[in-house]
């Protein structure tokens, strides 16, 4: 139906940037939540991400996904991505590897509702960890 949907939370500060590896903690996709990650890139030249998911219950990597490629001051997101990317795991973990050290953010959304249009769809944000 053309809907849209925008997401506002406050700026990072600089010493909240990414230059490194980050971990996504909290991903859920089940019968009432999904998630979406999102990754932000600050700084001016092109990069390219590696994501390694992991099952929150025995810890082991389930499914990756590589060569995302980010423009300088774009961004990129990945919906459902427990689905997509590593079915039949209702709970889990990512690891967001860049090709470069440009700054950059990211962030999970998890939403209410297993697929778009199901449930409320209110989102929370989950940032990610160093």
């Amino acid at each position: 139906n053309g809907e849209e949907y925008s997401l506002f939370f406050p700026a990072f500060p600089a010493e909240q940037e990414s230059r490194a590896a980050t971990w996504l903690f909290g991903l859920q996709q089940n019968e009432e939540t999904r998630s979406n990650l999102a990754i932000v890139n600050l700084g001016n030249e092109p990069n390219r991400f590696t994501i390694e998911l992991f099952d929150g219950v025995t810890g082991k990597q389930v499914g990756r996904v590589e060569n995302i490629a980010v423009s300088p001051q774009g961004s990129f997101q990945l919906n459902s991505l427990l689905a997509d990317y590593a079915p039949g795991v209702t709970q889990g973990y990512a690891r967001l590897v860049p090709s470069n050290s440009e700054p950059f953010v990211t962030y999970a959304v998890i939403i209410d509702g297993a697929r778009p249009g199901e449930r409320t769809g209110d989102a929370s944000v989950v940032h990610s960890s160093p």
